[in-house]
């Protein structure tokens, strides 16, 4: 397992409610041993990361032209 796959999985359900418990799930590694990989792997700990994930893409998607009340409402 590599903290890439954490990533694709963050990346892929950024839109869902994505907890440190899903993320354990996933890869069959305790939460607090999760928390350590991404916090090292990204400088920030998991929820900062997936917020600031979520902040980026939703950037991203105005700078496109979406509207911002539907931008927000998704994300």
């Amino acid at each position: 397992m590599s903290i890439n796959t954490l990533l694709d999985y963050i990346e892929q359900n950024i839109k869902e409610d994505i907890t440190l418990v899903d993320l354990a799930e996933v890869v069959h590694y305790s939460p607090r041993q999760i928390y350590y990989m991404i916090k090292e792997a990204t400088g920030m700990p998991v929820m900062s990361y997936i917020r600031h994930q979520r902040l980026v893409k939703a950037a991203e998607e105005i700078a496109q032209g979406r509207k911002l009340f539907d931008v927000a409402e998704e994300y």
